[in-house]
């Protein structure tokens, strides 16, 4: 079974993979419905340096960045500007002008 911290190192996205981690610690997460997904914020520490914060959705053990229902029940989230609840909050869906233009195709830059 991958741990957490072989999980992160394995991700393109994972912007650390020099850095030795210490602990990643689950701060807070919610089920996204439709989706089977947890989105999770996690506290990644190192041996060294301070810590990095990230939103990571998991299906199962690994990530679910490149699920297609996932990215569908996120984008969902955003657009519908839902509130879903975690075990110590919410996780607030907002969109943004950068978010219509994905939508739309076309790049946001000006």
């Amino acid at each position: 079974m991958t741990t957490l911290p072989e999980l992160l190192k394995s991700r393109r996205w994972f912007g650390a993979k020099s850095r030795s981690i210490s602990e990643v610690e689950i701060l807070d997460s919610g089920e996204l419905p439709g989706s089977g997904s947890l989105l999770n914020i996690l506290s990644v520490r190192y041996t060294e340096g301070p810590a990095d914060t990230y939103f990571v959705p998991m299906l199962g053990t690994s990530d679910a960045v490149s699920d297609a229902a996932t990215s569908m029940a996120l984008l969902s989230l955003i657009e519908k500007e839902t509130r879903l609840p975690t075990q110590h909050g919410y996780i607030q869906g907002r969109r943004s002008t950068g978010a219509a233009c994905a939508a739309a195709g076309e790049s946001g830059a000006e």
